[in-house]
């Protein structure tokens, strides 16, 4: 008996610490866990105030090359856009990033 025990100690300790740690382990995540609550910020938001982007260019007539970006931020191309020229963009997006750029005709 004193044999077999002298073998298997090491295992056995081993096998006990896992159980141990593993159950503290159980325990801990249940202490700490909580359901959530409206309060905490997880139900649906509602939409806030759209945005108004304007696009202008203005210019002593002629035609000028645009390009800017749209609500989705894709590039647009506008060739011999009469001036002065304007474009509103309404968006509800957190974040849009405006630009545009303008070649004239003339001096």
């Amino acid at each position: 008996m004193f044999g077999l025990l002298k073998k298997a100690w090491i295992p056995l300790t081993l096998v006990v610490v896992v159980a141990l740690g593993a159950y503290a382990i159980l325990r801990i995540r249940e202490s700490n866990h909580h359901e959530p609550r409206a309060a905490d910020g997880s139900g649906i938001t509602a939409n806030f105030n759209p945005k108004h982007i304007t696009y202008e260019v203005s210019g002593s007539g002629g035609t000028a090359n645009l390009n800017y970006l749209d609500e989705n931020g894709q590039p647009h191309l506008i060739e011999n856009a009469l001036l002065p020229w304007s474009f509103t963009i309404v968006t509800t997006l957190p974040s849009m990033s405006a630009n545009i750029m303008a070649q004239g005709d003339r001096d």
